[in-house]
Order: structure tokens, then C-alpha cells, then sequence
């Protein structure tokens, strides 16, 4: 018996630096785990931020707002020439700009809001 115990003890002091390096490289491996996790969870963050913000509501909304501001600011110009605070250039060239602006911008949201019904039509 204590041969026997002599011999278990011999062969585990054998075996302890596999055991260590095994162990070593068991810790790189979680903490490399544990790196990656970080990571992913970071860039999962980042998706999420963009698919917030790039998700077809928010810019359908933020189509219709952009196209509502162009479009108000237009008017205040146009009040401004008819109150007769703009002369009829610089009327000219602030009113084109903004109001081509307010019709692009609906005309995106129309066509968005159109695409999107479509989708929704056909099951995606």
C-alpha cells in the first residue's frame, strides 16, 4: 500500500507541469473568451445605436420633420419678400433652394412610406 502511494505520488509530481501548463492555457483561453464577449457586447451596442437609428420608421419620420422644416422655412421667406423685408433676388435665391428641398424631402417620404407598404403587403 504505501508502495502504491509512493508510485501515485511519483506519478503526480510527473504530471504536475502538464497540469500547469494546461492551466495556463485554460486562463488565456478565458480571458481571451472574456475579451471577445466584451467586444461583441460593445459592437452589439453599436448595432443596436444604428438600428435604432436607421430603422425605416425613424427615418420616415425624420424625412417627414426635415420636410416640414424646409417647407416652413420657405414660408418665412416668402412672408419675408411679401412683407417686403427681401428683395425679389434675394428672395429668388433663398426661397428655390428651400422649397426644392421641402418637395425632395416629401417626395423621399412618399416613396419610402410606399416601399414599406408594399413589404408589408408581401409578408416581410
Amino acid at each position: 500500500m504505501v508502495l502504491q502511494n509512493e508510485d501515485l505520488a511519483r506519478r503526480s509530481l510527473e504530471l504536475k507541469p502538464i497540469m500547469e501548463e494546461r492551466k495556463n492555457s485554460l486562463l488565456q483561453k478565458v480571458d481571451e473568451v472574456n475579451t471577445l464577449k466584451a467586444e461583441f457586447e460593445a459592437g452589439s451596442e453599436v448595432f443596436e445605436v444604428h438600428q435604432r437609428a436607421f430603422h425605416t420608421s425613424t427615418l420616415q419620420d425624420n424625412l417627414r420633420v426635415g420636410a416640414q422644416a424646409a417647407e416652413e422655412e420657405s414660408e418665412t421667406v416668402a412672408q419675408q419678400f411679401l412683407d417686403g423685408k427681401l428683395s425679389t433676388d434675394a428672395f429668388l435665391s433663398q426661397f428655390m433652394p428651400k422649397r426644392m428641398l421641402s418637395h425632395t424631402r416629401r417626395a423621399k417620404e412618399e416613396k419610402l412610406h410606399y416601399q414599406l407598404q408594399e413589404l408589408h403587403r408581401t409578408g416581410f
